[in-house]
């Protein structure tokens, strides 16, 4: 899930927190696959598709400049995410501090797996629109070769 990770860093790194008070997990995760099958035009890429959740705890730094930071890491990382993607609750527990939760729905991660002589190797694929690259129907040429799907 490196969609997961990449966010967590980068809250991690542009908001200066420590490790300790950043949790990171998913809700409400489903997996989007099209199984290789003879004849049917499918592969072996898949999808997971999450809400992404972020708590921060005791958090001193301004609510408005984690919510920007958080929007940023969407807009570059989610291309085509939903504009009401974020949601937020904040605890407030004093005047310099709150305890955050923030949710991004619809993020995306997809992985095309291949088969090698040690194994399956899974490999992470750019954040596009995934039904391109996991039901491409008709005829579409890849590296110069026709294939049929």
């Amino acid at each position: 899930m490196h969609s997961l990770h990449s966010l967590r860093d980068t809250v991690l790194k542009q908001l200066q927190l420590e490790p300790e008070n950043v949790s990171s997990f998913t809700e409400d995760g489903t997996l989007r696959s099209h199984y290789e099958r003879k004849n049917s035009g499918s592969n072996s890429h898949f999808r997971l598709e999450y809400t992404a959740t972020l708590l921060l705890i005791n958090c001193t730094k301004p609510i408005e400049h984690v919510m920007h930071i958080v929007g940023q890491w969407l807009h570059d990382n989610q291309p085509s995410h939903d504009p009401k993607a974020i949601s937020f609750e904040a605890e407030i527990l004093d005047n310099n501090s709150a305890d955050l939760k923030i949710s991004i729905e619809g993020i995306t991660d997809t992985y095309k797996p291949s088969v090698t002589a040690d194994g399956t190797l899974i490999i992470g694929c750019s954040n596009q629109p995934a039904d391109p690259i996991i039901r491409a129907g008709g005829l579409m040429v890849i590296e110069g070769h026709p294939v049929h799907g």
